[in-house]
């Protein structure tokens, strides 16, 4: 079964109450040099305010790095320039990541003959990260890079302890023999990064799993700022019975300032292969920049 685009953008705002997670611990980690520009594939869901506020970048520093691109016809795949100096990372963007864990990419094809690749992040630290992204690549039999992508975890603050993965989508797979693997490129100190999280619960969650899909549903609450926006992502997890990660699925709301906090969300997941065994739910709320 084709795993179907992985975020849900709510894009009403909520005002009020409404009805409805590979480097090696035992490694020590090598410098990753960043390319400069620094070259983001965009993901299904992903704005010009999201990416300023992964990368700790100005929106107009990014529309003037990127001139031919129209901020409201963003595709899945599109290249885009972030621009920082390596000598002065903008953002704080570390040219050498956090040692997390990167587990290896399963893939699976797709009926329009394309390929979704997932993996698991977990952080073994005793400190929270942020601004995780890894390079998922695909090698021809000598090693060749065939295709290349670089995308974002799909939250972007990881707790100690915490798992959340990552989805790449390769719009056509390789008409021959190949292989994939994945890389940390980004993970950083919470410290400093620029972000203003928010407490968050998720409660009165349901979670109904019918085979190879499960419908996911709940209400969070949200310690509001008074003076912000806020937004909030629900995302939900699928493992087959033996703990495989094998579907995602990311819902994007909006809390307006002086909302009370509480929002209802509901979205479904889909299985890539196996039937569904659990699902793992989670968020993270924080201000939107102004």
């Amino acid at each position: 079964m084709e795993l179907t685009p992985y975020i849900t953008v709510i894009t009403a705002m909520v005002s009020t109450h409404q009805p409805i997670q590979t480097t090696s611990l035992d490694e020590t980690p090598t410098a990753t040099v960043i390319p400069t520009p620094f070259i983001h594939t965009v993901a299904l869901g992903e704005t010009i305010s999201s990416l300023a506020l992964r990368y700790g970048v100005e929106m107009a520093a990014i529309r003037e790095a990127n001139p031919d691109v129209d901020p409201n016809a963003m595709t899945v795949g599109m290249e885009l320039v972030i621009p920082f100096s390596a000598e002065e990372p903008i953002g704080g963007i570390a040219l050498e990541p956090l040692p997390l864990v990167l587990s290896e990419p399963a893939c699976r094809e797709t009926v329009e003959d394309g390929l979704w690749c997932l993996a698991e992040v977990e952080n073994p630290l005793e400190r929270a990260a942020v601004n995780i992204t890894a390079v998922f690549e695909l090698h021809d039999a000598s090693g060749e890079i065939l295709q290349r992508l670089t995308v974002p975890s799909l939250l972007n603050r990881i707790h100690p302890g915490e798992r959340i993965p990552l989805a790449a989508y390769f719009a056509k797979k390789p008409a021959n023999t190949f292989t994939i693997s994945a890389k940390l490129v980004t993970a950083q100190p919470v410290d400093g990064f620029g972000y203003t999280f928010l407490p968050v619960e998720i409660t009165q969650k349901q979670v109904v799993i019918e085979g190879k899909m499960a419908v996911v549903s709940g209400e969070v609450t949200v310690e509001v700022s008074e003076e912000a926006r806020s937004a909030v992502w629900v995302a939900a997890v699928a493992f087959d019975r033996v703990g495989n990660l094998i579907g995602v699925r990311r819902a994007e709301l909006e809390l307006a300032e002086g909302a009370d906090g509480k929002i209802n969300f509901s979205l479904f997941v889909y299985s890539f292969g196996p039937d569904i065994a659990e699902v793992r739910v989670i968020a993270e709320a924080f201000q939107l920049i102004q």
